[in-house]
């Protein structure tokens, strides 16, 4: 299994780096619109505005003539209605510029990629039309709306902290009492966590523009939505972990000791001995590169489906595949489950949803794990944080000096 999910990894590297140097000749150009949109677009136009890290066109679909929706939240473990205004959290996207002002570009940023994905999305769940109606342009746009998707959300901003969190937690030991370590709580800027949705939504953007898409369709109105709405459906075998995962902190110890008892004394600081291998996973899945498919649901009643890396072989640029009766219930079952499961804050239905108030779902638990003996660091992850919810806007303090 380990050598089969080594192949996939390899495989998934192969396509995004050919998938990038096709792209090299489209990025002088692309910088360049870029750079002329950004001088051209209002940076204060969206601060202290409430930002949807779901985009507010599709929570529309689950919503009522009033706005409203079932919705459970996870954190609270409370069932109720909200009008999906809610669903927004003030400057989620705000971050300080050089000058020390709070600018909501990247909101506005999100705004353009949104605005140019309504329409498709609108042909798509439009049964007199669909996926006929789509050409090549469109499955780009699509690929390129879903990769921001799947890395502008809470739990992905969340599980970033925590990781910069156990590093400095792990960069202390041994000058800090693990007692004192344990009372920390340390959040990277939000100017970092901005950048760095753009970043990963480049990376795993080869991993939807190569797959085959297809348009699922159901026969009713079955699916929930969350704030974690990409999901990556079949991964392989799940994080691959290293020999090393399993080594407790005595058993590196005395690896370490034997190590210096065989090395020559003048060799040792040419030579350092062996350090450990640290193994990060997120406790839902998230192997762009190899899932069997990646999951988009886009109305009650439809979902986008990017199929295996390998497979590339679609003659038209989306399919389309209709599901009735138990098989539309038993799918809706297992997309649902894995919606409910990767949630970080809220799941939402429709008002008509006569089942949703009875659904029971899992308490939430560690967003992380590493694989990292045990200390006040690994807690950290290991163990149900003491905030769910990423930290969202720090203000300059009042000594800021801008950069020119």
């Amino acid at each position: 299994a380990a050598r089969d999910y080594g192949l996939q990894v390899s495989h998934a590297r192969t396509v995004q780096q050919e998938f990038c140097s096709a792209m090299e000749v489209a990025a002088e150009h692309a910088d360049a619109e870029a750079r002329r949109w950004l001088a051209a677009t209002d940076g204060a136009a969206f601060v202290g505005s409430r930002h949807h890290v779901v985009p507010r066109f599709l929570l529309e679909r689950w919503a009522d003539s009033k706005g409203q929706v079932q919705i459970y939240r996870r954190i609270e473990g409370r069932h109720g209605r909200e009008n999906i205004t809610n669903l927004a959290i003030r400057d989620f996207y705000t971050f300080i510029d050089k000058s020390g002002r709070k600018d909501s570009s990247m909101e506005s940023l999100l705004g353009v990629i949104e605005s140019a994905t309504k329409p498709i999305i609108d042909v798509l769940v439009n049964p007199l039309f669909g996926p006929s109606a789509i050409g090549a342009e469109d499955v780009a746009q699509l690929a390129q709306f879903a990769s921001f998707q799947a890395t502008r959300t809470p739990r992905r901003r969340r599980e970033i902290e925590l990781q910069t969190e156990w590093y400095v937690k792990t960069m202390a030991q041994g000058r800090t009492s693990e007692a004192e370590l344990r009372e920390w709580t340390i959040a990277p800027h939000q100017n970092e966590l901005i950048e760095h949705v753009g970043r990963s939504a480049e990376n795993i953007l080869p991993f939807f523009a190569c797959r085959p898409l297809t348009l699922l369709r159901l026969d009713g109105p079955h699916f929930l939505m969350s704030d974690e709405p990409v999901m990556v459906m079949g991964s392989a075998v799940g994080p691959a972990h290293h020999a090393d995962c399993s080594l407790t902190d005595a058993q590196f110890r005395a690896r370490q000791e034997k190590w210096l008892r065989k090395t020559k004394k003048g060799r040792r600081g040419r030579h350092p001995p062996p350090g450990r291998v640290v193994h990060f996973s997120s406790t839902a899945p998230s192997g762009f590169g190899t899932a069997d498919e990646i999951l988009l649901v886009i109305s009650p009643g439809c979902a986008l489906i990017w199929g295996p890396l390998e497979d590339r072989s679609s003659r038209t640029p989306i399919a389309q595949v209709m599901l009735r009766g138990t098989n539309a219930d038993r799918v809706a079952g297992v997309i649902n489950d894995a919606i409910a499961s990767q949630a970080l804050d809220w799941v939402i239905s429709r008002v008509a949803d006569t089942a949703f108030a009875d659904r029971q779902f899992e308490p939430p638990g560690p967003l992380m794990r590493v694989c990292d003996g045990t200390s006040a660091a690994t807690s950290t992850l290991n163990e149900s944080p003491l905030r769910f919810r990423p930290h969202r806007l720090t203000d300059p303090p009042p000594d800021f000096v801008p950069q020119t």
